[in-house]
C-alpha cells in the first residue's frame, strides 16, 4: 500500500521522496523514478532541483525495448552534486 501524500504536496516534499531514490538506484529513468517516488510530474520535480533547489544531475542515455520489439532511447539521472555536499566555510 502505498504512503499517504500530503494534500499540499509541494515540490521540496517530492524532491525529499526522489534523492533518497536517485542515491540508491543512479542512472534510473524518469518513468522509473516517477514509479517508486509518486511525484505526478516528474519533469517539474527535476526541474525544479536543478533551478529552486540547487542539485547537479548527471544525465545519460539508456536503450530500452518497447512492446514492439524495438529499441528507444531514454533519459536517465544521477545526482552528481547535492547542495548538502557544501563545505562549512564559516
Amino acid at each position: 500500500m502505498n504512503a499517504i501524500k500530503p494534500k499540499l504536496d509541494t515540490h521540496k516534499g517530492q524532491a525529499d521522496r526522489v534523492v533518497p531514490l536517485l542515491l540508491a538506484a543512479p542512472d534510473s529513468t524518469a518513468a522509473e523514478i516517477n514509479a517508486l517516488a509518486d511525484c505526478g510530474c516528474i519533469s517539474k520535480v527535476l526541474s525544479a532541483m536543478e533551478k529552486k533547489f540547487g542539485y547537479v544531475f548527471k544525465k545519460g542515455w539508456r536503450y530500452i525495448k518497447t512492446a514492439g520489439g524495438t529499441s528507444r532511447r531514454v533519459r536517465t539521472y544521477a545526482i552528481a552534486y547535492r547542495p548538502e555536499d557544501l563545505p562549512q566555510l564559516f
